[in-house]
């Protein structure tokens, strides 16, 4: 049958009788074979008011204007006369702006007035005109379909059209890049309200316009009029489907499948007779030796014959009951709920599909909820619905996808403190360890960010994780896993680190040398949180000494002069740590320490500064440090942190000067780089540990004998007294052997006594 009787058919222009009108249109696909006249009985009917028609550029070409990639013919292949560099350069709003004139000249070429509507045109004018059509979206811009009578309003051009071209200028900004947003309008109402779909004239790919086709209902037929098979089998759904192989405007050969119980007829391209064989055996997706067929259902081939054209059709026999059609359109019910909770981010609708429903919906739905998870109150909402334990759930036993999503929510959800413990008392934590040793690449990436979540700030969560063997699998990945893997894996184990028996038990069981290999050759963040894993582990003596003997200082200090930000800052106060062990202070110094520690103390950011100053403080209590120290130019920057930086800079900066102070050379530089006012000031107005530390500093400085003088005179005896009188034990101690100190110098002793104090 001619596709154009057909048409005539629906709407009774042509010689033939209009077919008999069935009760519904979704029924009549589910109750007889799809074919040309059931697609002409389907709009004749009453019922089929919502056509939706998607037209590309093979519904123009008998009028003359070539589509895009038909060999030959193609305007792809007719452009070399153009001069481009390449065919799609044509449309190029860049190369427009450089060369304008191709792109001027196709247009003359493809102007509306120089050609007329097709046959197709004005079968969609008469889908319009009998009340049948929902909308045509088109992917043309030769307006053909309004040339034909269409109302504007009825046409979604997805790339524009000649009717609403604009004129670029030096001075004008468009959104060339951009779709209409009237076609995400159509995609969003049009589509799921479907009777019938007609694709004619596309290859289908190009995105989003092919993707619409997922759009419609899974129960809407479809009919796809082109020159070859083309889109996803498995999206076209259950309302049957039918596709013509020709021109729109030409002949065709009717294939079809049947969504009734039995015997089916199937199409194959090019296939050899398989007697016998399931043709489940054969791809689902388009090409040749391919064969379509129902998702989700068996059939085996049982007969076959030459129908010409190159094709075979083949007779089958369904293997399987009805129920996987019931199936399928549970899936359906399931996928479009699905949508619908996404957008709507019901929580309550995603937990339940994560607890009970397909493989592919609890995939979603985790996903879903991984995606909500970044919210605070949903972090909460999402516990309380009762989404905890089916997450749980599908680590454990869920697709590996499954896991990855369940795995990455929870690792989300684990932000709130409550949830971390939640999580660990519903049985969350053994799954997650599963996963970080077995799992997929992504699996273990994102089981391993959850315990990472888990153990921060959560000292029992700590212990578990622990006790239940998440060390091994941990170490492991930081050993060999992916990057970001690596990078989980460090940043767990430097909370786990946190822990006193983890500390040792992470050394015990081989956790330094990758940690060490990581900050030396990691990615930024890999580099970051190694550093990191290593600040917490070198908390403990033994681990201070170890982390140096497997060559640690030297990637550390690497970090410190080239690092992010973050680098730097995790690798400084690592070696801060390290430098409590009198062997690492002279070791980190001789292999270059001193100078990248300073230089961040000069000029990184607020936490850099902070800790490079904790490192120098450290390294300061070795004598030879403390003379390359002041040489290397450390003295000014801390003096400036004691001045204006953070609490915690002030705190550190003036413990290093106390510690610098030791040396007499050091006492008087301090003072004569302006020391001794910031340190005053400390003791006057910080906080309890920086008046402890600036007080021993100046106790320190008032070794010397100028200094004795200098700090009085710039006001320093008043807040060492008030400290001796109302601060820490510490700051008591200090302020006392200070006062005492100073107490030397005659005058002093005479206005400290006076202030009422008795040395």
């Amino acid at each position: 049958m001619r596709l154009v009787s057909c048409f005539s058919t629906c709407f009774s222009c042509g010689h033939r009788q209009p077919i008999r009108a069935l009760a519904s249109a979704a029924s009549s696909a589910a109750a007889a074979p799809l074919d040309l006249e059931r697609v002409a009985s389907i709009i004749a009917s009453d019922e089929c008011r919502n056509v939706v028609v998607m037209v590309g550029a093979g519904c123009s070409t008998s009028a003359g204007i070539p589509d895009f990639r038909t060999p030959g013919t193609g305007l792809y292949d007719n452009l070399a006369s153009y001069g481009l560099p390449y065919p799609e350069a044509i449309f190029d709003i860049d190369f427009f702006v450089h060369n304008p004139k191709p792109f001027q000249r196709l247009c003359k070429e493809l102007w509306p007035g120089n050609f007329a509507p097709t046959p197709t045109h004005h079968f969609l004018a008469l889908l319009h005109t009998h009340g049948k059509l929902r909308r045509v979206l088109t992917q043309n811009i030769d307006s053909l379909e309004v040339e034909a009578g269409l109302p504007a309003d009825r046409v979604v051009a997805a790339h524009g059209n000649f009717d609403g071209a604009h004129v670029v200028g030096r001075s004008t900004s468009v959104p060339v890049d951009e779709l209409p947003e009237r076609f995400f309008v159509s995609a969003h109402d049009d589509l799921p309200r479907a009777d019938l779909l007609l694709v004619m004239g596309t290859s289908l790919k190009v995105q989003p316009f092919a993707g619409l086709v997922t759009r419609a209902p899974l129960r809407a037929p479809r009919l796809l009029v082109n020159r070859e098979r083309v889109g996803q089998v498995h999206t076209l759904g259950l309302g049957g489907f039918i596709f013509d192989e020709g021109a729109c405007a030409s002949g065709v050969m009717q294939t079809f499948v049947g969504q009734d119980d039995g015997p089916r007829t199937l199409m194959t391209i090019k296939m050899t007779e398989q007697i016998g064989r399931d043709v489940r055996d054969f791809s689902v997706s388009p090409g040749e030796n391919e064969i379509l067929y129902p998702p989700n259902l068996c059939f085996e081939i049982v007969d076959s014959f030459d129908a010409g054209h190159g094709l075979i059709m083949v007779q089958c026999q369904q293997t399987e009951t009805i129920d996987g059609i019931l199936d399928l359109a549970s899936s359906a019910s399931e996928a479009e709920e699905l949508d619908e909770a996404v957008n709507m981010g019901s929580i309550s609708t995603l937990i339940k599909f994560v607890k009970s429903g397909t493989d592919a919906g609890k995939e979603r739905a985790a996903g879903a909820l991984r995606s909500l998870a970044v919210n605070a109150d949903n972090q909460t909402a999402i516990a309380t619905k009762g989404g905890l334990e089916p997450l749980i759930a599908l680590v454990t036993s869920g697709t590996d996808a499954g896991k990855e999503n369940a795995a990455g929510a929870l690792a989300i959800l684990a932000d709130n403190a409550d949830n971390k413990i939640a999580i660990a008392t519903k049985g969350g934590l053994e799954p997650l360890i599963a996963l970080v040793k077995s799992g997929t690449d992504a699996g273990k990436e994102h089981a391993a960010g959850a315990l990472w979540s888990l153990a921060f700030n959560n000292a029992g969560n700590q212990i578990a994780i622990a006790t239940k063997g998440g060390l091994e699998p941990l170490i492991a990945l930081v050993k060999s896993g992916t990057d970001a893997g690596k990078e989980n894996a460090a940043g767990a184990l430097r909370s786990l680190a946190n822990n006193d028996d983890n500390q040792i038990a992470i050394a015990t069981k081989g956790g330094l040398e990758p940690l060490i290999a990581l900050v030396t050759s990691g990615t930024d963040a890999g580099k970051e949180r190694a550093a990191g894993a290593l600040v917490n582990l070198a908390v403990n003596a033994d681990n201070q000494i170890a982390i140096a003997t497997k060559g640690g200082l030297e990637p550390l200090i690497a970090l410190v002069k080239s690092g992010t930000d973050a680098g730097k800052e995790h690798a400084a106060g690592a070696l801060a740590n390290l430098a409590v062990n009198a062997d690492n202070q002279i070791a980190i110094a001789t292999k270059g320490g001193l100078e990248p520690l300073i230089a961040l103390v000069k000029s990184g950011t607020d936490a850099g500064k902070e800790k490079a100053a904790g490192a120098l403080w450290n390294l300061a209590v070795n004598a030879d440090n403390q003379i390359a120290i002041a040489t290397k130019g450390g003295l000014e920057p801390l003096i400036a942190l004691v001045k204006s930086g953070t609490d915690a800079g002030k705190e550190k900066a003036a413990g290093a000067l106390k510690n610098l102070a030791v040396n007499a050379d050091n006492q008087i530089a301090i003072a004569t780089k302006g020391g001794l006012e910031p340190l005053i000031a400390l003791v006057k107005s910080g906080t309890d540990a920086g008046k402890e530390n600036a007080a021993g500093a100046l106790k320190n400085l008032a070794a010397n004998a100028g200094n004795k003088i200098a700090i009085a005179t710039k006001g320093g005896l008043e807040p060492l007294i008030a400290l001796v009188k109302s601060g820490t034990d510490a700051g008591k101690d200090n302020a006392a052997r200070a006062l005492r100190s100073l107490a030397r110098n005659a005058d002093n002793k005479k206005q400290i006594e006076r202030a009422g104090y008795k040395i």
